[in-house]
């Protein structure tokens, strides 16, 4: 103090709830400025985006409602994140039979082929009883989602049935 000396401040409480006021008025109109910023930006992008993101769900939606294949798209845990309809209405050990894992969760392709018969991926035939009567599937598996670490995140497995060719094969 010797040194130095003395220095007083003196600031009265109107002054000081003033400046008080005045920063918290900057900070909710740069609060105010932001949302409205980001409401713009989730709204354009929503027109961006959300047009041809709900064409492919409605377009998704369609074909596994009307597909005559079995369609389930899972995740590698064999659990279920949509299917066809035709799938839903399988009795619970028949759907649990179709997505039994194949082989190897590495050697699932990544896309599928044109048909049946050029099918080099792993692809079983399954026999499955419906309605008291013995069918037979053709079960495939493709990637669809990109790899993570060498698997697949997602599986769509088709089964076709086959139980008709197969008998005139047999004949």
């Amino acid at each position: 103090n010797s040194i130095a000396g003395t220095v007083h401040v003196v600031i009265s409480v109107a002054d000081l709830q003033a400046e008080m006021r005045r920063g918290l008025t900057y900070l909710l109109l740069l609060g105010l400025i932001l949302f409205a910023g980001a409401v713009a930006l989730t709204g354009h992008l929503g027109r961006r985006l959300g047009g041809p993101a709900r064409d492919m769900a409605e377009q998704l939606s369609g074909i596994l409602e009307h597909a005559p294949l079995l369609i389930v798209i899972h995740d590698t845990a064999g659990r279920t994140l949509d299917a066809s309809t035709s799938y839903h209405a399988l009795p619970p050990e028949a759907a649990s039979a179709l997505l039994a894992p194949p082989e190897a969760a590495t050697d699932v392709p990544t896309k599928m082929p044109h048909d049946i018969d050029s099918m080099s991926g792993p692809h079983r035939d399954l026999e499955l009883t419906l309605d008291g009567q013995p069918r037979i599937f053709t079960v495939m598996n493709f990637a669809n989602s990109p790899y993570r670490r060498g698997r697949p995140r997602h599986i769509c497995t088709n089964a076709a049935e086959q139980t008709e060719p197969r008998a005139a094969e047999r004949d």
